[in-house]
């Protein structure tokens, strides 16, 4: 699979004698546990073993995950695809866990020892449900790996029979899927959970790009697939928090932490009956991610931004002297006591928190700016002489007969939404259709040298995202995690 739509780090991968390194497997393991986001279970830990007849499994009496050194030794003939390997198989075992699949724990990715074998044929009955439950772990462990940043799918047939050969298994197994089918299954939950990661990252950039209705529909969806870990949950909550404010047209308008753009001007012509629908919905979601994650900061600022929106101040308090509980020097907090204390009158207060702090928080600077000085001009950067490397696609007609020749489509279709997009050599457009014709298209690619780019202006949203706007028609996000090496770049045009 080619230049993803995926906010990528880069985790060196190391080998020693001819074995990942214990740090790496420990390294993929967490970061596969950060991106499910599930609190609601405590993933348990995870250590080596010896033994040479599982591969990796999870046992209930020790509460602990087990991966073979035999396995890592497998993984390291990949080469640069060793850590999507190690993903791809740490990724199913955990779906085994969350999804609570209790029949694997016995078996580890379902390979049995003779010591199961008698108890694995008076299981055989079971076998169109194993299967099911296979393709269920393909899938999660496939879209959870690529929000971790590993592209764990394209690898996962060549990962398997890899296994099967250096384990001596056969290819068929009394009450498991075959080989065959095994590789099938994996096939057909690569398309499934790509399709899911551009679904993910559509609804990212429509939070990013300020198109909240779609964003709660994308996370609506994913959510609906069963997909509700912390992130997804936080993210429709967002969609909807953002979108009814956007609605309820606060003014003036304040720059809450869960903002990832409020330049934008709010509809003047307020619904707040129907804004504040939208934004107790998100809080309902909030607290629904709160029961898997009980101790995130990230959902206490959201919520006490949500509630300080509906100037519900009591509750908006209590969920900021919950993050300083946690982190008492937090700028989201001192942000938010700044909003609170202005929107109760006490400008003074405000005034004096925001100053205090300006300097460390772009969100209190543009508080601060907001509220008690005049908002200066943009100031319009010289625009570069040379132009990207890369290529930048101004039109394209996805449908025509001859890019549709050339290029491999995929379409998602949602309730009111569809999706199209396509993978070409050095980026993937994608398409959003929620009408009669195409309502939004963007262009996603990763490079260091894209900023060499002709665009005449720059502007911070937060500190790890910026949006940048050039003469033609269309506007370039540029969003990357702060331990990226290379950002990712998205070209997005409105219709």
């Amino acid at each position: 699979m080619k230049n993803l739509i995926v906010l990528f780090f880069t985790l060196a991968m190391f080998t020693v004698h001819g074995q990942i390194k214990w740090t790496s497997v420990e390294s993929v393991y967490k970061n596969l546990i950060v991106a499910i986001g599930d609190g609601s279970k405590i993933a348990p830990p995870i250590e080596p073993s010896r033994t040479e007849s599982r591969v990796a499994y999870y046992s209930p009496s020790r509460q602990t995950v087990y991966v073979e050194e035999k396995f890592l030794t497998v993984c390291a003939t990949f080469g640069p695809d060793s850590l999507n390997a190690l993903a791809f198989i740490l990724g199913h075992e955990l779906a085994h866990f969350y999804r609570n699949h209790g029949w694997a724990s016995a078996s580890g990715m379902g390979y049995i020892d003779a010591e199961m074998k008698a108890d694995w044929k008076s299981m055989k009955s079971e076998s169109a449900n194993r299967a099911k439950d296979e393709s269920e772990a393909d899938i999660f462990s496939g879209f959870y790996s690529l929000i971790a940043g590993y592209d764990a799918m394209p690898v996962a047939e060549k990962t398997l029979k890899a296994l099967y050969k250096s384990y001596g298994i056969p290819d068929s197994i009394p009450g498991y899927p075959t080989l065959a089918q095994r590789v099938g299954i994996a096939d057909n939950a690569m398309a499934k959970s790509r399709s899911l990661y551009v679904q993910f990252n559509v609804g990212i950039y429509c939070l990013a790009t300020e198109k909240f209705n779609i964003a709660s529909k994308i996370f609506t969806s994913i959510y609906n697939d069963d997909y509700a870990g912390g992130e997804i949950l936080n993210n429709l909550a967002i969609s909807e928090i953002l979108q009814g404010y956007q609605i309820l047209g606060e003014s003036p308008t304040y720059y809450y932490p869960v903002f990832i753009s409020t330049e934008t001007p709010l509809d003047p012509d307020s619904r707040g009956g129907e804004g504040e629908e939208h934004i107790r919905t998100g809080i309902m979601y909030l607290k629904e991610a709160l029961k898997k994650e009980d101790n995130n900061v990230l959902l206490f600022t959201n919520l006490a931004s949500a509630y300080a929106m509906l100037n519900e101040f009591v509750d908006a308090e209590y969920y900021v002297s919950k993050i300083e509980a946690i982190d008492a020097s937090n700028q989201a907090a001192y942000c938010l006591r700044g909003i609170i204390a202005s929107k109760k009158g006490d400008k003074k207060l405000a005034k004096s928190i925001w100053k205090k702090h300006m300097k460390e928080n772009a969100l209190i600077s543009k508080n601060y700016a907001a509220q008690f000085e005049k908002t200066p001009e943009p100031v319009f950067a010289e625009a570069k002489a040379d132009a990207s490397v890369l290529q930048i696609v101004d039109e394209v007609d996805l449908s025509s007969r001859d890019f549709k020749s050339n290029f491999s489509f995929e379409v998602v279709k949602l309730p009111g939404l569809k999706i199209s997009y396509v993978e070409l050599e050095n980026s993937m457009i994608i398409e959003v259709y929620g009408g009669s014709g195409i309502d939004y298209r963007f262009q996603s690619f990763k490079s260091s040298d894209f900023e060499t780019s002709n665009f005449s202006w720059q502007k911070v949203l937060r500190s790890n995202s910026s949006t940048i706007e050039n003469s033609q028609n269309y506007n370039v996000l540029k969003m990357s995690k702060t331990d990226a090496e290379i950002p990712v770049y998205v070209k997005y045009v409105w219709y």
